[in-house]
């Protein structure tokens, strides 16, 4: 899980439907850069594709060449059914079959100075009530 970005949410109904929403921004470091991003409920992740051989099964791919350094963006929306009225908690997950190391919100390195460029990422939960 992408520390800082979870939010929980209690269905007022089990017929209620869950609107996932975020927007990432991260930054990749390494030769091998291979990576992406899914929603997940509880750990599991959700709004991924199906699965085929043994596919990364992601929400969105944010990367996928060789280089040294990657930025990229991510937003997607998901309607889920969840069939609960328990408490439910959604996070967002960076899966990658390769070695990437990854950055959110800023730079590979530490540097502060005035070229540098520092981004938000969000996550958004809406009861959908059916």
């Amino acid at each position: 899980n992408i520390a800082g970005l979870s939010v929980a949410i209690t269905p007022a109904a089990t017929s209620s439907k869950i609107w996932v929403m975020y927007n990432i921004h991260m930054t990749a470091h390494g030769t091998n850069d291979n990576f992406a991003s899914r929603i997940a409920r509880g750990g599991t992740g959700i709004g991924v594709a199906d699965s085929e051989g043994s596919c990364v099964l992601a929400s969105a791919v944010d990367g996928g060449w060789n280089s040294n350094v990657r930025f990229s963006n991510s937003s997607i929306n998901f309607l889920d059914s969840p069939s609960s009225t328990s408490e439910l908690t959604y996070t967002v997950q960076w899966v990658s079959p390769d070695t990437a190391v990854l950055y959110l919100n800023n730079p590979v390195d530490t540097v502060t100075t005035s070229n540098r460029i520092r981004t938000v990422s969000t996550i958004t939960v809406m009861e959908v009530l059916v």
